[in-house]
């Protein structure tokens, strides 16, 4: 037996105990779960979506806006009136107080969604919100927002808010679904309806 065929001989038997662990997807992780009953469709993503991200500021220890044991909680305003009815922004350690309020008036209500995010830093070094995806599912928005921020600093926790311009046309969601990420990495999916 010459080199070559014993090489491509050694290769198949080395390759034949493997096919089998090759079977699910990525070698070895299995398919996501799609949330779809046996039977029916599976929920579909469309397009990435157009979406514009404020940071408010942040909301100090002494001044805590989440429920017990929350990890974060979600708003959906339906016009400028209703965000400043509804964001107790008096109570923010403001980034910017003028690009909130522009933002909050730049948005056009007939096809953009308004929301806030609010969730927990573990102190007050530059905390944010951060939107890692934003996609559509039929009719719902699904969405994940993450706390950032720096670790240095004191040990008082903030509240970092931000809000979170989607544009959706003239097609608007029934709901949106986001799961917001604390700076302990606890997570919590919050359900607002869009009217």
């Amino acid at each position: 037996m010459d080199r070559r065929s014993m090489l491509v001989g050694t290769a198949i038997a080395l390759a034949t105990p493997l096919a089998g662990c090759l079977s699910e997807d990525d070698a070895g992780e299995s398919a996501p779960d799609d949330g779809a009953e046996d039977g029916d469709p599976p929920e579909t993503a469309d397009d990435t979506l157009e979406y514009d991200v404020h940071q408010v500021g942040f909301f100090r220890a002494t001044y805590d806006p989440l429920e017990d044991d929350a990890v974060g909680s979600l708003e959906v305003f339906e016009s400028a009136a209703d965000a400043h009815d509804r964001a107790p922004l008096e109570e923010i350690d403001a980034t910017d107080p003028s690009a909130t309020e522009e933002f909050v008036t730049e948005t056009d209500f007939e096809r953009d969604l308004l929301c806030s995010v609010v969730t927990t830093w573990p102190n007050t070094s530059d905390a944010a919100v951060e939107v890692e995806t934003l996609e559509r599912r039929d009719d719902r928005l699904v969405a994940t927002a993450r706390a950032t921020g720096k670790q240095a600093g004191d040990d008082a926790p903030s509240f970092p808010v931000a809000l979170v311009r989607v544009t959706v046309e003239d097609d608007p969601p029934v709901e949106l679904e986001m799961t917001v990420v604390d700076g302990r990495e606890n997570e919590e999916t919050l359900r607002a309806d869009v009217s």
